[in-house]
């Protein structure tokens, strides 16, 4: 089994694979990853653009043609409690501060 050390968001820094140069995702990622390319893919760039924003690479969730509300506010929770659980959220208090502001958008508040 090959091992490869990579950066890698939440702290995961070793990939093991079958073979050499052949990547394999860590398994917590493949649920998000399922989650976001949900059927219909056409909507995927809002799950990509609001886990951007949860981690701070966005000022803000607002896409060109309203499309951040492409996806309903169950899909956007279920993103975030799936980030959270894979490690992908760079700074889990900066993000759960803009979840709750999205969910506050959405009057949830």
């Amino acid at each position: 089994m090959a091992e490869a050390r990579l950066p890698c968001p939440g702290g995961i820094e070793t990939w093991r694979t079958s073979a050499p140069g052949d990547f394999a995702a860590p398994a917590p990622t493949v649920p998000l990853s399922r989650h976001i390319f949900r059927a219909p893919t056409r909507f995927d760039k809002s799950g990509i653009v609001f886990r951007a924003y949860l981690n701070g690479q966005r000022r803000h969730f607002t896409m060109v043609g309203g499309q951040e509300s492409t996806r309903s506010t169950l899909h956007l929770a279920e993103l975030f409690r799936l980030a959270d659980r894979a490690g992908l959220l760079a700074d889990p208090d900066l993000a759960a501060t803009r979840m709750a502001q999205a969910m506050a958008v959405r009057g949830l508040a």
